[in-house]
C-alpha cells in the first residue's frame, strides 16, 4: 500500500483519535485539525496513551468548523479528507 496523506478533522474528538491512530499504523501521513493549537499537547497525550506509533507521521493545524482560518492550510497536500469533526456547542 502507497502511504496516503490523511486530513481528519475534529482531532480532539472520540472518532478522530481512532481514526488517527489507525491511520498512522498502516503507515499513513496524518494531519489533523484542532480548534486551537493549545489542544495539541493534550491530543498527543491521549494518543501516546493510547499507543501511538509513528507520532513523526502527525502534523496539527488550527482550524475551526465555524470559521474560515487554516482550512486552506489543512487541506494543502492531502490526498483524502476524513471528515469527522462536528460542530461545537454553541450555548
Amino acid at each position: 500500500m502507497i502511504p496516503q496523506r490523511v486530513l481528519v478533522t475534529g482531532g480532539s474528538g472520540f472518532i478522530a483519535g481512532h481514526c488517527i491512530l489507525q491511520l498512522l499504523e498502516r503507515g499513513h501521513f496524518v494531519r489533523t485539525t484542532i480548534r486551537s493549537r493549545a489542544k495539541e499537547a493534550a491530543v498527543l497525550d491521549v494518543l501516546q496513551g493510547a499507543g501511538m506509533v509513528h507520532s513523526d507521521r502527525l502534523s496539527f493545524v488550527a482550524a475551526d468548523l465555524l470559521r474560515d482560518d487554516g482550512w486552506a492550510e489543512a487541506v494543502a497536500g492531502m490526498d483524502v479528507v476524513l471528515h469527522v469533526a462536528s460542530r461545537p456547542q454553541l450555548d
